[in-house]
């Protein structure tokens, strides 16, 4: 209760001596009085009814509640000291940008009373758009969160989050984010208000504009809904591509947008991580029939965020100058309609720059690999001394040791930079 006073705000305390029970209070210091043998401390809810008139959603209530009781059982009842911080798992609503910016209908529910069908739009648009920081910290909001918030207040979460296309039904599993701060509402006023200041709320509604969606619809659910949670973006651990999970798979336990335990990951991830020798597949392949379909359709996918890539491009500069490069060049045509992002010039060698903004270190790595080759050697010279990818990202240990073996086995002159435009600063190099 000390240390997590918001997480049983809306819980009822009561006791069983044997024989009968007290009335419920609201949960608080446990009384000398109650801590007697062969009494039984209940915290919760209760449901005044009898067994047989328990409905479908009394039942959905029930599930939800223990639930979010079962991490402070593992708390107070196994003595897990990092159990309020369990593993979670959340449907996030459809998004073709890559959650950095509203997308439209495409794919939203088509339930009526919903937010997304109505206003065309959900909570997460914004999800991966870090290009909006506050003192290192995005914050967003989550469908899930929003519905049981009082309950939340004050918890860290580490969810795994999946999307279902409401018009085909196809789920999709899109990544991580550790260590979410579920923040109170006197938090939220004050980012919103940091918002309007910096003109990123404005830039929120032209999006929506953009759409032809009302912008007008965003300032209806602004209180409570627009921020709930906080995390910082190298915390968020996303899959390039999203991997589709087939209905029936256990790791998504519902449809529902709700903060469920984290049980699994799906069956296909799994595999793959599990597989760490490349070798001839089990599996008997078929003769592939691909050709009835026109259209290939795939999953959501991560995107840039023009804002930090532009933010990266100003900072950079003044960092290459002020690092050794004696002039330093940005957006220069290369053999044709090709523009290297940057060009730091130390005598008569070059350096090439290639500014990538994804999510995650991999995806900017796989997009910049082949624009610096092509425009460092295509189609017979090498024109750079040396090629760099940058990024806002920090590396995983699998992206250094990446990074490593294309220098080694193809021996290029290669490096990654994060870097942080806030801070004016290299966060790592890794060649």
């Amino acid at each position: 209760m000390k240390e997590h006073p918001g997480v049983l705000s809306e819980e009822s305390f009561w006791v069983w001596n044997g024989s009968d029970r007290t009335e419920s209070v609201p949960v608080g210091k446990i009384s000398d009085k109650h801590r007697v043998l062969g009494k039984f401390l209940f915290v919760g809810k209760s449901i005044p009814k009898p067994a047989r008139s328990i409905s479908d959603e009394d039942l959905e209530l029930i599930i939800e509640e223990l639930e979010y009781l079962y991490p402070i059982y593992q708390y107070v009842q196994l003595e897990i000291d990092q159990a309020i911080k369990l593993d979670k798992v959340a449907r996030i609503c459809f998004n073709t940008e890559g959650w950095v910016k509203p997308s439209g209908h495409v794919g939203k529910s088509r339930t009526a009373n919903t937010h997304e069908a109505k206003a065309g739009f959900g909570h997460e648009e914004w999800l991966l758009d870090f290009s909006k920081l506050i003192q290192g910290y995005h914050y967003a909001s989550l469908e899930p969160i929003h519905k049981y918030r009082n309950k939340y207040i004050g918890s860290v979460f580490n969810i795994h989050l999946y999307t279902i296309n409401g018009t085909t039904k196809r789920r999709f599993w899109i990544g991580e984010l550790k260590d979410v701060e579920v923040i109170d509402y006197e938090q939220t006023n004050k980012i919103i208000a940091e918002y309007k200041k910096r003109g990123w709320y404005n830039e929120m509604e032209n999006q929506l504009v953009d759409l032809g969606l009302n912008p007008k619809d965003l300032n209806k659910w602004t209180e409570d809904i627009l921020f709930n949670i906080r995390f910082k973006p190298e915390n968020a651990l996303i899959y390039d591509n999203s991997i589709e999970v087939e209905i029936g798979d256990a790791s998504i336990p519902s449809t529902r947008y709700n903060l469920l335990n984290f049980k699994e990951l799906p069956s296909e991830l799994a595999e793959v991580l599990e597989d760490d020798e490349f070798g001839p597949s089990s599996e008997n392949y078929k003769a592939p029939k691909l050709a009835d379909s026109s259209k290939r359709i795939s999953g959501p996918k991560i995107s840039e965020i023009p804002h930090i890539h532009y933010r990266i491009t100003e900072e950079l500069f003044k960092y290459l100058k002020k690092n050794g490069f004696e002039n330093v060049e940005y957006e220069r045509r290369i053999m044709g309609s090709s523009k290297v992002d940057m060009i730091g010039w130390k005598g008569k060698k070059a350096t090439f720059f290639e500014i990538k903004t994804y999510p995650n270190a991999k995806a900017c790595i796989r997009e910049a690999l082949g624009q610096v080759l092509e425009y460092a050697m295509y189609p017979a010279d090498f024109r750079a001394d040396k090629l760099v990818i940058v990024s806002q990202n920090k590396t995983l240990p699998s992206d250094q040791a990446y990074i490593k073996h294309l220098r080694k086995s193809l021996n290029l002159k290669l490096e990654y930079w994060a870097f942080d435009y806030e801070k004016k600063a290299l966060l790592e190099t890794v060649k």
